[in-house]
C-alpha cells in the first residue's frame, strides 16, 4: 500500500495570513521545522500543489507567481532534506482545472462576451495545445501516479500538468491566427 500526502500552499505557509492574524518569525519557522520532519510525513512519498504561475508570470499576480516558485524550491529543499528517510517530495503544477474555484474565474469571461461557461473555458484554453481544462481527476491521476511505485525514483521533480499550455510560443501565436 503506498501512503502519500497532498500539501496545499496554504497549508505550508501561515506566514500569508492578515497581519492582524500573522504568527512571528519565529512561529513560522517552528511550523517549517515540524512540517518536513519524518513523523509528520508519510513513509512514502509528498506532492506538493504549485501551480503553473509557478513558471510563468502574469500582470497584477507578482505575489501569488513568487509564492508558487517558492513552493517549486521547497519542494526541492524539502526532498534533499528527506532523502534519509526514504521520503520523496514532488510538485504537480497544473494548468486550468474545471473546478468550482475555477469556474468563478470564468464569470467575467461569460459577461463580457454573453457565453456560457463551458464556452468560456473553451476561450482561456484556445491556444493550449490540447484545448481542453483538465477534470480534477486528472491531476489527481498525477498525483497517485507520483505516489505509486512507478515513480519510485522520482524526487525533487516538477511535474507539470497544463494540457500543453507552458510549452506554447505565445510570441508566433499571432502568425497561427492569420
Amino acid at each position: 500500500r503506498t501512503e502519500a500526502a497532498m500539501i496545499e500552499p496554504m497549508e505550508m505557509s501561515p506566514c500569508t495570513a492578515s497581519q492582524a492574524a500573522r504568527p512571528n518569525a519565529a512561529d513560522c519557522r517552528t511550523r517549517r521545522r515540524n512540517l518536513v520532519r519524518p513523523e509528520y510525513l508519510p513513509p512514502c512519498s509528498w506532492a506538493s500543489h504549485s501551480m503553473v504561475m509557478s513558471q510563468i508570470c502574469q500582470k497584477g499576480l507578482a505575489q501569488r507567481c513568487a509564492t508558487k516558485a517558492a513552493l517549486i524550491q521547497l519542494t526541492r529543499v524539502t526532498a534533499v532534506e528527506m532523502r534519509p528517510s526514504g521520503v520523496r517530495v514532488n510538485a504537480v503544477c497544473p494548468g486550468w482545472v474545471r473546478t468550482p474555484m475555477a469556474d468563478a474565474e470564468m464569470q467575467p469571461l461569460m459577461q463580457r462576451y454573453d457565453e456560457s461557461l463551458d464556452a468560456a473555458y473553451q476561450r482561456v484554453c484556445a491556444d493550449v495545445p490540447l484545448r481542453r481544462p483538465a477534470q480534477a481527476e486528472e491531476i489527481a491521476g498525477v498525483c497517485e501516479f507520483l505516489a505509486s511505485p512507478a515513480a519510485s525514483i522520482v524526487t525533487g521533480a516538477t511535474l507539470v500538468a497544463d494540457g500543453g499550455s507552458s510549452i506554447v510560443d505565445v510570441p508566433t501565436l499571432a502568425f497561427e491566427h492569420m
